[in-house]
């Protein structure tokens, strides 16, 4: 092993840590939350918090049985969502991956 100094293995060993504080701290203030609602007038629209942002999903997303990519446009950005199955209640996973698969069909 190399000889490292002592504030070297400190710093080595803090920035994990910090860094899992930091996300958790976000997590908990709800930043990796929200909603998706699809309606005939208004298409996709993603919730956070309230805030409504109309979206497009392209269709380069990747749907498998245990996790969707979504590659969307909100507001001329790309942005990319990942929703993990056991991240949604009930059966609305199932119902979400409906949903896609229908509409890249088109």
């Amino acid at each position: 092993m190399l000889p490292l100094t002592f504030a070297l293995i400190v710093l080595i060993l803090l920035l994990p840590v910090s860094s899992l504080y930091l996300y958790l701290q976000r997590y908990r203030r709800g930043f990796y939350t929200l909603s998706l609602k699809y309606s005939a007038e208004f298409s996709w629209e993603l919730i956070e918090g309230d805030h409504y942002s109309s979206m497009r999903i392209l269709k380069s997303s990747v749907l498998t049985s245990f996790i969707i990519v979504l590659h969307t446009e909100i507001d001329n950005k790309r942005r990319n969502l990942l929703v993990c199955r056991d991240a949604v209640l009930g059966d609305k996973y199932r119902q979400l991956f409906v949903a896609l698969k229908i509409m890249k069909l088109e």
